[in-house]
């Protein structure tokens, strides 16, 4: 294993999760908009986040700035009432603060726009088959309720991952606390996202790229809890991806990926109907294998295989950061440099080497 490899790896990661300035601001909004909803909905609600936030494989939106981000937001009535009914109640209140023309109405949320970002406020329910039961607008325009379970999906994300910090709250308004950031499955699966973002961006099919929730399903499925690195958890589930969906395959030869919690509810259903979903992934999960398991041989070799997908100037940087931190490291006698290989030092009493003078680790095998 490649400690220069392992530290772009952690490099990347960082690049493109949210920025500290994207999390306050939206803690700030995440705690106005929970406020805005207990102090105003006739009746008790309950208001916490789910998606990509809380488990923490959100990653900043490829076009916009570094402050940008999106989250969900489920705001569940302890009454049962018709769906449009609770959708009025809601829509009313947040209208009323921040104005018709910064909420929109989508099928199963409304979006309140933040200058590019956004907050999903997701009207639910309790439930008897689920943790909850969200409103849905159907095709012909009527509303019904589906049910829905973010807080199982966190726990089963959670078993799947390092043990990871916090729990389900059973206070009316949950803290926005995301999981443990050193948990290996969220960081890979930001990996995963940021890739596809990339891949995409550019794409003819664009709008079939894949949805988030198949990366994080397959990812937690197939990752091994006990891989020692960044490096070796990421190859493993990218190297994964294709034995699973060939296994997942029924006898009429249709993929399925089951939601784990709910075996009802498969995320490749529309993958019959609409082929361009099934092309697109698997003509992305190729480029991934092509950006991720190739045998790191030198830093040339990294440099070449992510600049071809990344850039030359994002991976230039996030190189360099990595040589600069493992220079730090050599210098404490944290690493040392073997046989033009970087290593992890264990006898305390060997002089630290130094980096810039030992050409040779641009042969790092």
């Amino acid at each position: 294993m490649s400690e220069f490899y392992e530290g772009s790896l952690e490099e990347l990661v960082k690049h493109v999760e949210l920025s500290q300035t994207a999390r306050k601001t939206i803690e700030g909004h995440y705690n106005m908009i929970s406020q805005l909803v207990d102090n105003n909905f006739e009746g008790k609600v309950e208001v916490f986040p789910q998606g990509s936030y809380k488990l923490n494989t959100a990653v900043r939106p490829h076009n916009g700035s570094e402050d940008d981000y999106d989250v969900d937001i489920v705001v569940k009535s302890e009454n049962i009432m018709d769906p449009e009914e609770l959708r009025n109640k809601i829509y009313k209140i947040l209208i009323n603060h921040y104005g018709a023309d910064k909420v929109e109405e989508k099928k199963r949320a409304f979006r309140v726009d933040f200058n590019g970002s956004h907050v999903d406020v997701v009207p639910a329910i309790d439930s008897q088959r689920s943790d909850i039961e969200v409103t849905n607008r159907k095709e012909d325009f009527r509303l019904e309720y589906l049910p829905s379970s973010p807080q199982k999906l966190i726990t089963w994300f959670k078993s799947k991952g390092e043990l990871s910090q916090g729990k389900v709250s059973l206070a009316s308004i949950e803290p926005l606390t995301p999981l443990n950031g050193n948990c290996r499955l969220s960081k890979v699966v930001k990996l995963l996202k940021f890739h596809r973002d990339n891949y995409f961006d550019e794409h003819i099919n664009s709008e079939f790229k894949p949805i988030s929730m198949i990366i994080t399903i397959i990812s937690g499925q197939v990752i091994e809890r006990d891989s020692k690195t960044l490096e070796e958890a990421l190859k493993n589930v990218v190297n994964s991806m294709r034995r699973f969906l060939e296994d997942s395959k029924d006898e009429c030869g249709i993929y399925h990926i089951f939601n784990p919690i709910n075996k009802k509810e498969d995320f490749a259903d529309k993958w019959t109907t609409k082929v361009e979903l099934k092309t697109t992934f698997f003509e992305w999960l190729g480029d991934l294998e092509k950006t991720f398991l190739f045998e790191v041989q030198n830093r040339q070799q990294v440099k070449e295989v992510w600049s071809s997908r990344f850039g030359e100037d994002l991976t230039q940087n996030v190189m360099t950061k990595s040589m600069n931190i493992n220079a730090d490291k050599i210098k404490s006698g944290e690493l040392s440099v073997v046989h033009g290989q970087i290593i992890k030092e264990t006898n305390k009493n060997i002089e630290p080497h130094t980096f810039y003078g030992s050409e040779v680790l641009h042969e790092e095998k």
